[in-house]
């Protein structure tokens, strides 16, 4: 009886162990698209500023980005004053 007992918990330490490095993997996963994410778009608004003409589809997000950022860096500046 105690065999079984002990192989209970070790299943339940196993799915428990699987569960909790799962969850930490999915997180890992977000955070690294994100930061793949804003990279991309920081090489977009560089070779846009050097002059290169990015493609037609890439555009808008590159302009949506830059907005945003110069009405943070204005409201800042505002707060500043």
């Amino acid at each position: 009886m105690e065999a079984v007992t002990q192989m209970n918990l070790s299943f339940e330490t196993l799915v428990t162990t699987f569960i909790a490095s799962s969850f930490l993997f999915l997180i890992a996963c977000i955070v690294a698209m994100w930061l793949i994410c804003n990279e991309i778009i920081s090489i977009l608004e560089n070779i846009q500023d050097m002059g290169v003409k990015i493609p037609a589809f890439l555009q808008p997000l590159v302009k949506h980005i830059r907005s945003q950022v110069e009405e943070q860096i204005n409201s800042s500046d505002s707060e500043g004053e």
